[in-house]
């Protein structure tokens, strides 16, 4: 059992926010060095990243907030919880959970918690991912395909409308 991470990269549209572009847990190979670069997780040596793990991005489209939460329901015949993949019951919260209020227009002033199997939620830019690689050492040329696809999508999204419209949004689970 190891440390993997889930990808998802969104674009800014200019009135509808933040928008997925690919979601659901986009698989890459495991590369510890990768995920010290990008958010500190799994570092040795006091090794640090250079931009520490930001959190879940609060402007995040709903796609992705579902996915790294669970609702809180009073029971299981709530009218929400036939929406959403992953609920949890409010009796059940673990202790010590992180509770998250939404405002999202799809399912209206719901509570949420962060998802107990996941950890180290950050966002990072093009040029941020680029800035963490050189800062950390990271050899990219030896990085995983899936992550290079990953690097150039996010680069292509930027050409073609704009720098810092697109961002990778990733979480960790163990």
């Amino acid at each position: 059992m190891g440390c993997d991470i889930h990808v998802n990269v969104e674009y800014r549209h200019p009135v509808l926010g933040y928008q997925p572009v690919i979601s659901g847990g986009y698989v890459v190979e495991r590369r510890y060095e990768l995920f010290a670069a990008l958010a500190g997780v799994r570092t040795e040596n006091g090794e640090s990243s250079l931009i520490p793990a930001r959190g879940f991005p609060r402007d995040a489209c709903f796609l992705l907030f579902e996915q790294a939460h669970q609702l809180v329901v009073d029971h299981p015949s709530s009218p929400f919880a036939k929406y959403v993949a992953d609920w949890i019951l409010e009796s059940d919260i673990p202790p010590g959970s992180v509770v998250v209020d939404s405002d999202q227009v799809l399912v209206g002033k719901t509570r949420w918690i962060q998802h107990p199997d996941y950890h180290g939620a950050s966002f990072l830019s093009h040029s941020e991912i680029m800035d963490c690689l050189t800062h950390f050492g990271y050899d990219l040329s030896s990085g995983p395909p899936e992550f290079l696809v990953l690097i150039d999508l996010l680069a292509s999204i930027d050409n073609r409308f704009g720098n810092q419209c697109s961002r990778l949004v990733f979480w960790f689970d163990n």
